[in-house]
């Protein structure tokens, strides 16, 4: 998961703190203008909501960005860091806004959990939600999605300020979470949208049961 669904607004991301050591594990080259860089994340994006993973290409990506195949291999050296790249750049504007949705819960107790649900629950159709979707069924294999993704949940256990609320109670919910991103991704709620907000429902309701 991208550490599941995102949104392709221009902020940037929540886990930077919570897993900058990882970060500084991916390839980012330094040097060149950022606003390059992200214009070949952008271009990459298109690329792969229209043709899906088999149809990405440097040579398109460095020909819809304006860039030279030599430019582009300066910010990734390969196909896979380009896709690694945009799993990086998804992650971020997930964890942005899902720090977005903590602070402005009233209710401190399991607010992290709640965020967490409503993001990656209501968020499910716009184009950044199905980027993480295409990788993850396209290169299931995706360590760099796997660790973010790991690191983020364990990251999230850990803050959550309980309250009083059950901390297992809160750790089902988180894993709950997953397991409807999956189902919802596998097609199980296709015309039965009744049944996954009654689950969503339900899960929310179990953040705020001391």
């Amino acid at each position: 998961m991208c550490a599941h669904a995102v949104d392709k607004s221009p902020e940037r991301s929540p886990f930077r703190q919570l897993d900058g050591d990882f970060m500084k594990t991916i390839v980012q080259p330094t040097k060149q203008p950022a606003e390059t860089r992200q214009r070949l994340l952008d271009e990459a994006a298109r690329v792969i909501l229209d043709k899906g993973l088999a149809g990405l290409t440097l040579d398109a990506v460095a020909k819809a960005a304006g860039v030279s195949k030599g430019g582009l291999l300066h910010h990734f050296p390969s196909k896979q860091h380009l896709v690694d790249g945009l799993v990086v750049d998804l992650h971020e504007q997930f964890v942005e806004r899902w720090k977005k949705l903590v602070d402005s819960d009233p209710i401190v107790p399991g607010r992290h959990t709640r965020a967490y649900l409503k993001l990656v629950t209501s968020e499910r159709d716009d184009h950044a939600s199905k980027l993480c979707n295409i990788i993850a069924v396209e290169d299931r294999q995706n360590h760099t999605m796997r660790d973010l993704w790991r690191n983020f949940l364990t990251s999230l256990l850990r803050t959550e300020n309980t309250g009083g609320v059950d901390p297992v109670t809160l750790a089902i919910v988180q894993l709950a979470t997953d397991g409807l991103w999956l189902a919802d991704l596998e097609g199980f709620f296709a015309g039965d949208t009744n049944l996954h907000n009654q689950i969503v429902e339900r899960l929310a309701q179990m953040t705020t049961q001391v």
